[in-house]
């Protein structure tokens, strides 16, 4: 009886870490969507210099609040267009997520941003949430 009840909880435990994380970053996303707009005009104008080989750009103090561990972002290029790739949370080489803008919509592979997604998912025309663990 106790094992279920220990099981149980650890469910509901889980469901409720699930549900609080969805709601975070659902809130993240829609709080500072329109600072993301602006750096991605940005980024299209030229504004910012792209470190070389590893396309990282340094985001300036004002806008560091939107993409975690640093202030970085990362951009690529595509045939059809650019994709921005702004920290949700960012360990040690290949342990992140984050929100990924593409001008093309396409949804973006594993191979994308150097990481190797585990999960991609679409938020809206153009915005993804992608981890890569």
């Amino acid at each position: 009886m106790f094992l279920r009840k220990r099981g149980l909880c650890s469910l509901i435990l889980l469901f409720i870490n699930v549900s609080c994380t969805k709601v975070m970053l659902d809130n993240d996303f829609h709080r500072n969507l329109k600072e993301r707009e602006e750096v991605i005009r940005m980024v299209k104008n030229g504004e910012f210099e792209i470190k070389a080989k590893l396309n990282i750009i340094q985001l300036p103090e004002r806008y560091r609040h939107i993409s975690r561990g640093g202030g970085v972002i990362m951009v690529e290029k595509y045939e059809d267009g650019i994709g921005v790739f702004f920290f949700t949370f960012r360990g040690i080489l290949d342990n992140f997520s984050g929100f990924i803008y593409r001008d093309d919509n396409a949804c973006p592979d594993s191979t994308d941003f150097s990481g190797d997604f585990k999960q991609v998912e679409r938020i809206c025309e153009g915005w993804f949430w992608a981890a890569s663990y």
